[in-house]
């Protein structure tokens, strides 16, 4: 029997482009009860730990509101204890490779979807396009908490 074909996206992949350094990272611990996610996973911060899992607009323990991006595959249930990861907290991201991303997400993050178009927050905080980019839809998110 042939082998099993999986999409899964390593950090760099959710990126749109740019130098590592146009990209800011925070550490994120994974609380122990997290299911596998991969690299992309929107992200929500539960209150009571301080502790993140994947992001649900439904929840009332915090994880309700976006508060980065997974930059790496994230197991902790078969880690068997909370996970030290990172998140994306600032970027250009290629908005179909991000999971579990929705209007308030998106509302939540500070970003905006723009096709056609790569976003890429400059210091002085405006944005720049760069229309000669590949045409895929990014996700900007400028400044995150």
């Amino acid at each position: 029997m042939g082998e099993i074909q999986t999409t899964e996206y390593e950090g760099i992949e959710i990126r749109a482009r740019g130098h590592e350094a146009l990209f800011t990272r925070k550490p994120a611990t994974v609380a122990a009860t997290q299911e596998a996610m991969d690299a992309g996973t929107i992200l929500g911060q539960v209150t009571e730990s301080g502790l993140f899992v994947a992001y649900d607009d439904d929840a009332i323990d915090g994880s309700e509101v976006a508060a980065g991006i997974l930059l790496e595959d994230v197991d902790a249930v078969s880690a068997g204890a909370a996970v030290v990861s990172s998140m994306y907290v600032k970027g250009a991201f290629v908005e179909s490779k991000l999971t579990g991303l929705d209007d308030a997400a998106k509302a939540d993050l500070g970003a905006r979807s723009v096709p056609g178009h790569v976003l890429t927050p400059t210091l002085a905080g405006r944005l720049r396009t760069d229309p000669d980019q590949d045409r895929r839809p990014v996700i900007p998110v400028p400044c995150l908490r």
